[in-house]
């Protein structure tokens, strides 16, 4: 009886002592946990920095640009060779934000440095309409709508913005249909025919869906009526 009754006191003091085993075990587990360095996601690129062949490695068409790093400008360049030598050069454009750039089927080659690519098909392209955008090149139709919006400079350094339609995104000078400074807020036009828009050191919001085709027959550098008079056309 006497036996018994110390084995089952050695037996309680095991499992008591493993109770608080286990317990402190848990508390530096929870410790540890609370120390480690959060895992940061490693976004996937899609083509890296580099020059792609067209046809093998990359396929003609609408593609996304995407900074890799926001703070950074990333270089864009289509070719009619393998290189980048300046007799190879189709066209290029600095991008200082997301934008887009088509591939032609005549085209040999693409050079990227600090951007991503992502294929776009316009068929499935569906994202939010903009009622009010700033910095970038966006597409009519599908990321704002034609119309007419007040422009605001947000550019105080520079203090004047930049306002571009374009007929296609290849970056070359035949894209653009009309391109204009303003030197103080003032309106713009966005035509349904237009594939796409540029705008620089401004801000554009939405105000109607009008549009005053006299506007577009103002020879280069007349004054503008009413709140246009602040848009200097180049074109």
């Amino acid at each position: 009886m006497k036996l018994a009754r110390t084995l089952l006191f050695l037996f309680c003091i095991l499992i008591f002592s493993t109770l608080i085993s286990c317990k402190k075990e848990n508390k530096e587990n929870e410790k540890n946990t609370k120390n480690t360095v959060p895992v940061v996601e490693v976004k996937k690129i899609n083509f890296p920095e580099g020059i792609y062949e067209v046809g093998r490695e990359l396929k003609k068409g609408i593609y996304k640009v995407k900074l890799l790093n926001p703070a950074r400008m990333g270089y864009v360049v289509r070719l009619k060779g393998n290189s980048s030598d300046n007799n190879n050069i189709i066209a290029n454009g600095i991008f200082s934000t997301d934008g887009f750039i088509e591939i032609k089927e005549t085209d040999k080659a693409l050079k990227i440095q600090g951007v991503d690519l992502e294929e776009v098909n316009l068929n499935t392209y569906k994202p939010v309409i903009n009622k009010k955008l700033s910095n970038g090149i966006y597409l009519v139709n599908h990321d704002i709508l034609p119309g007419t919006y007040s422009a605001k400079i947000i550019d105080k350094k520079n203090n004047f913005g930049y306002f571009e339609r374009r007929k296609s995104v290849s970056m070359e000078n035949r894209d653009i249909i009309k391109k204009s400074i303003l030197e103080k807020d003032g309106l713009i036009q966005i035509h349904k025919d237009d594939f796409a828009i540029q705008i620089d050191g401004l801000e554009i919001s939405y105000e109607s869906d009008k549009i005053d085709e006299s506007l577009d027959k103002i020879p280069e550098d007349e004054p503008l009526k009413g709140n246009e008079q602040n848009i200097i056309s180049l074109n």
